[in-house]
């Protein structure tokens, strides 16, 4: 249990639940896809592409629509004008 009184104290505490919520990784989300494909196999899902230690390759694309792009490694954010066919 935490108790804090200080400015300093909320400012560790923050910090501390900023990292508790990271962001799921590449190999996460790609297992959900999977699984969303297997469930629903008629939908065009986007199945990400992963390298290691589940950081997303820095070239993704979407099998079904043939469209291309790069992302950020750590959190698979498309980098704008990138997109390509």
């Amino acid at each position: 249990m935490f108790f804090c009184v200080s400015t300093s104290c909320l400012s560790v505490l923050s910090v501390f639940l900023m990292v508790l919520e990271k962001v799921p990784s590449c190999d996460q989300e790609r297992q959900s896809a999977l699984d969303e494909d297997r469930q629903n196999p008629r939908e065009a899902i986007f199945i990400p592409d992963c390298g290691p230690g589940g950081l997303y390759k820095p070239v993704q694309c979407h099998q079904s629509t043939g469209y291309c792009w790069c992302v950020l490694v750590d959190t698979g954010r498309p980098i704008p004008g990138t997109s390509t066919r």
